[in-house]
């Protein structure tokens, strides 16, 4: 099994010369740069798509505070600040 496949972008002039410049300074190809911010993007999105479905999960059971939960919770902290 191959350990990489190949990916075609298409980037902006722009944004090839950025990529560029950042991988020179940090003495890394484009490739393996893009490759490591992609990787960082999927994982980050991946954490958050896994904790707003268990929120929702959360909600449709009804185990969110209510009204009257964040309302007192809200007033003893307020309290607390004008003290």
């Amino acid at each position: 099994m191959a350990t990489s496949a190949h990916l075609t972008l298409r980037l902006t002039p722009g944004l090839i010369e950025e990529l560029d410049k950042l991988a020179r300074s940090k003495r890394r190809s484009p490739s393996n740069l893009a490759a490591e911010v992609i990787r960082e993007y999927v994982d980050v999105n991946r954490w958050q798509v896994e904790h707003i479905k268990k929120a929702i999960e959360k909600a449709d059971r009804n185990e969110f505070a209510g009204d009257k939960e964040v309302g007192a919770l809200f007033r003893k902290l307020t309290r607390r600040r004008a003290r």
